[in-house]
């Protein structure tokens, strides 16, 4: 039975098919940015990880304007489960988290919340929130649309890239990403298809129309996907009548990806659902780098002390940039360059005596870091010592006073021949059976004395 929605009439009659304004407070509820319902715990404990039928949703009910963050069994879609009082918008599920962007206090939010108890683990202002997002596991690439713009999002901050518009005046109001890497998008208004979107131009290439009665039209927020289970496709739809647009209905479809026909699965009490998924914990081990490596480099001309440091990569696909990290301890980690995903060597210069530790992170296509990459002794961090000079040479020969403004004595070593470099590898002097060199002619710098052809010793001329 098609059920009277004079709200949704309203809403239609005045053109507002979506939320443009983020001050735009029709559906927005009072809300605490760190609200946690504990008991939800249970529900995972009792579950073993939601695999299955569960599904979660940030659902509006159209006729109460009430907003709740809950899950469900896909069977019994009406019984729902609330979690909190949240209203979120795209949302990507991935290792445990969901990532998804929220309207508060009139300002737009991307945030990082725990799906099960809907804690907001951390947030931070976005300017271009997204109505309906997905993830590629092929690329680690998470799309996401606005107003039939394409984007994609990185989960480390929630900024946006956008590719393209969409090709139709239809709205598109689901994505979904299968595990093969195939994106898929649902429009909706009166001509409700499914397409295959070209993640590169955002070209759409239609499947076919997804059945919906021609007297109805699909509109109004709403969202869908995969359940990567069983590779069933998932869409939370809204439709109301096109004579008098009184008459709405909400329902829970599969869709068939070779026809694009859906079918209503479930009847729905006029629920708009937003921010719709099914989680999935990715069973393929993640690229990343290995192999990390270093030891300490002496530059016997510039008297530069360095850790040159090497690792291996296998495929690449899903890493967009390593994150190479050092400290003098593993609590004082930081962030010191950004290298290419092709690049496996660096080296770390004008280092000064001591211990020092290091951490390559892969950065994927999503924004997000890897956990450290393994050494080769399998350990998350690499350790190298910068030790002094004359032990790491073994130098016999002792020269004072280093600095120096006038004259460099040599002792323990019996002296032949003398040659000094500058710091650019230019011979500056020869000396010749002399325990004595006299710099006060020589410019300010470092340099290198060579002793006997094989003694090599660096000092200081102020």
């Amino acid at each position: 039975m098609r059920l009277k929605s004079l709200l949704l009439s309203m809403i239609i009659l005045s053109g507002m098919t979506a939320l443009p304004q983020v001050n735009d407070s029709l559906f927005m509820k009072p809300k605490a940015k760190s609200h946690v319902d504990a008991p939800m715990r249970r529900h995972v404990e009792n579950h073993g990880g939601f695999r299955g039928p569960t599904a979660y949703a940030s659902v509006t009910n159209v006729i109460s304007e009430e907003v709740t963050y809950a899950y469900y069994d896909m069977q019994s879609p009406n019984n729902l489960t609330v979690i909190n009082n949240e209203e979120l918008y795209g949302g990507v599920y991935l290792d445990g988290y969901l990532y998804a962007y929220d309207i508060y206090e009139g300002f737009q939010w991307f945030n990082k919340i725990d799906p099960f108890t809907g804690e907001i683990l951390w947030y931070d202002g976005s300017t271009y929130y997204q109505k309906e997002m997905t993830y590629d596991y092929t690329t680690a690439t998470a799309y996401g649309t606005y107003n039939n713009e394409f984007f994609t999002v990185n989960l480390a901050t929630g900024d946006v890239t956008k590719i393209g518009d969409f090709p139709t005046e239809d709205p598109i109001y689901v994505l979904a990403c299968a595990l093969d890497g195939t994106l898929y998008a649902i429009s909706g208004g009166r001509s409700s298809a499914l397409y295959i979107v070209d993640k590169q131009t955002a070209t759409l290439n239609m499947v076919g129309y997804t059945g919906i009665d021609e007297d109805y039209e699909v509109l109004y927020l709403q969202s869908g996907g995969f359940d990567y289970n069983t590779g069933i496709l998932y869409w939370c739809e809204y439709e109301t009548d096109t004579w008098m647009y009184v008459y709405d209905y909400s329902c829970i479809r599969t869709v068939d990806l070779e026809t694009g026909h859906s079918t209503e699965i479930a009847t729905t009490e006029n629920l708009s659902q937003l921010c719709f998924f099914i989680p999935y914990d990715d069973p393929n081990p993640k690229e990343n780098a290995f192999n990390l490596n270093g030891e300490y480099v002496f530059d016997d001309l510039t008297g530069n002390m360095s850790a040159s440091l090497s690792w291996e990569t296998g495929t690449t696909n899903t890493i967009q940039s390593f994150n190479l990290y050092r400290g003098t301890s593993l609590e004082e980690m930081e962030l010191i360059n950004s290298l290419p995903k092709n690049v496996t060597t660096y080296t770390d210069g004008d280092l000064e005596i001591g211990t020092y530790y290091y951490q390559l992170k892969s950065v994927y296509n999503n924004g997000l870091e890897s956990v450290p990459a393994k050494t080769v002794d399998d350990a998350d961090f690499l350790v190298v010592d910068i030790t002094d000079i004359s032990e790491n040479q073994n130098v016999a020969a002792r020269i004072y006073p280093n600095p120096t403004t006038d004259f460099i004595n040599i002792e323990g070593i019996d002296v032949k021949t003398i040659e000094i470099y500058n710091s650019i590898g230019q011979l500056v002097e020869n000396v010749e059976n002399s325990r004595t060199v006299d710099v006060r002619s020589y410019p300010s710098g470092v340099y290198m004395m060579v002793i006997n052809d094989e003694t090599k010793v660096r000092f200081v001329k102020e």
